[in-house]
C-alpha cells in the first residue's frame, strides 16, 4: 500500500485545505500540520481506492487497512451483502462488511436504513 501526501488525498475529492487553513502564517501552518497527522490514517491501496487504518481502534489491528466505498457503491454493497446472505439483519450485515474490510463513517445508520 502506497504511503500518500494529504494533498493527494483532497485532489481525490476535489477539495482544497479547510478555509481555515489556507494561510501561510505560522498559526496556520502548525494546524495544518496537526491536520496531517488526522489524514496521516487515510492510504491509496494498489488499485487508488481510499483506505483507512484501523477505524475501530483495535489493538490487534495497528497495520490493517479497512477500503472506503464511493458513495454510488454503498446502496450496492449493503444489498449485495444482504441479499447473498439470507438478508441478514442489521448487525450481521455490519460484521460482514467489517470482515470484508469495508468501512466508513455513518455505516450503520446506512445499513438500518437500507435494509428496513
Amino acid at each position: 500500500m502506497a504511503k500518500v501526501h494529504i494533498n493527494q488525498i483532497l485532489s481525490l475529492v476535489n477539495i482544497k485545505y479547510p478555509l481555515g487553513l489556507q494561510g501561510k502564517d505560522s498559526n496556520t501552518l502548525e494546524k495544518r500540520k496537526n491536520f496531517g497527522k488526522t489524514t496521516s490514517k487515510y492510504k491509496l491501496d494498489d488499485n487508488g481506492r481510499l483506505c483507512i487504518n484501523n477505524p475501530l481502534n483495535k489493538n490487534d489491528e495497528k497495520n490493517i487497512y479497512y477500503r472506503i466505498p464511493l458513495n454510488h457503491e454503498k446502496n450496492n454493497i449493503i444489498n449485495d451483502i444482504h441479499i447473498k446472505n439470507n438478508h441478514f439483519g442489521r448487525d450481521n450485515v455490519y460484521h460482514y462488511m467489517i470482515n470484508e474490510k469495508w468501512y466508513y463513517y455513518g455505516m450503520v445508520n446506512d445499513i438500518s436504513y437500507i435494509i428496513k
